[in-house]
């Protein structure tokens, strides 16, 4: 059957729909391959001969393939015969030598018995006839004859005995560290003064006008629009620095998470350089969250002031520290601290531990 068709997919599917089976059933022919032409010109369709494939011609060919498999499983059995029948000869020529080798042993072990007990049998004859020549002679058995010689231990008296040298007995204690205790507690007194001599002699008059500088000099380089940046003494080792602007709460961030970021970038500069502690205020960020403090706290004063002893809620970031100030402040004779379970933190009020 001749079929044409744009391609060889359609043409094989027009000749199975045909001739009504599958596309694996069919003997195919091409005749003429498709090509597209130039430009729409010279187009060719695909041109196949296409019939149902006779049955019989793979039957023939599968009992054929079948015959050869089984000859060639016939001839590897047959090879595997011959080499089993070879070894097994192998086998038997290597248990006949190992027979005479150990024929062999046996005869040489009983030749040297043989040669032991002869000579044994020779020395005894000799013994014997001179035991019977001593008793002859002088009528005593050479055996007994033998007498047992004492031993004796032979010591030199010229050589002098070494005594074991008693070993000097050496302090255990090291006294080194309560020698050094007093040089190291007064060098820490020294180092002490010297940082209070620095921070006394800091001069904020030069400081703070290169600090707001810095200061306005990095803020213009962000993307934020602050209109106000002042810098001042809030108190000998701290500054108090105010930023105000449009961007103000965006500086701030949501639950302050910037104002924090900048708080502490802030804090690392100039005590790294100044040695010198912030109070940032931003928009009145700070003070509104210390009268928040305020009102919070009211509750715990009057807890310590009754039972001595009370607890915070988890506090965040700058509430943290204001809260231990104002504690600090309000108990100087308690001890006042912060401690952490996990990621959050709490102030604890309580009495100093008395030994």
């Amino acid at each position: 059957m001749r079929i044409e068709a744009s391609n060889l997919q359609e043409a094989f599917q027009k000749a199975a729909t045909e001739l009504k089976c599958s596309v694996t059933e069919l003997d195919i022919k091409v005749i003429q391959h498709p090509s597209s032409g130039f430009l729409g010109f010279f187009k060719k369709n695909a041109i196949i001969e296409a019939d149902i494939e006779k049955k019989s011609n793979h039957r023939q060919n599968d009992r054929h393939d079948e015959r050869k498999k089984e000859q060639k499983h016939e001839k590897r059995e047959h090879n595997l015969d011959k080499k089993h029948i070879e070894n097994k000869k192998e086998d038997g020529r290597a248990d006949k030598k190992e027979d005479k080798l150990k024929e062999e042993r046996r005869r040489n072990g009983k030749n040297k018995k043989n040669k032991h007990s002869a000579q044994n049998g020779a020395k005894k004859s000799l013994s014997d006839k001179n035991n019977a020549l001593a008793q002859d002679a002088f009528g005593v058995d050479s055996s007994e004859s033998k007498e047992e010689k004492p031993e004796y231990i032979i010591k030199r008296i010229d050589t002098p005995e070494v005594k074991p040298q008693k070993r000097e007995q050496k302090d255990i204690l090291d006294t080194s560290i309560i020698d050094n205790f007093n040089t190291d507690s007064n060098e820490a007194k020294v180092d002490e003064k010297e940082d209070k001599r620095q921070k006394n002699s800091i001069n904020f008059d030069e400081i703070l006008p290169i600090i707001k500088n810095d200061l306005t000099r990095l803020l213009n380089a962000s993307c934020f629009s602050i209109s106000k940046i002042e810098v001042s003494k809030f108190s000998d080792e701290c500054l108090l620095i105010e930023l105000d602007g449009d961007d103000a709460a965006l500086l701030i961030g949501k639950e302050g998470y910037r104002y924090k970021a900048i708080s502490y970038l802030l804090h690392n500069w100039l005590n790294t350089k100044y040695n010198l502690s912030i109070r940032l205020e931003i928009a009145e960020f700070l003070k509104n969250q210390e009268a928040m403090m305020d009102q919070y706290l009211t509750s715990i004063i009057e807890r310590v002031q009754n039972t001595g002893k009370a607890q915070t809620k988890p506090l965040d970031g700058v509430l943290v520290k204001i809260a231990l100030e104002k504690l600090r402040a309000t108990f100087p004779e308690k001890y006042v601290g912060i401690k952490s379970n996990g990621s959050d933190k709490f102030v604890v009020v309580n009495d100093f531990f008395k030994k």
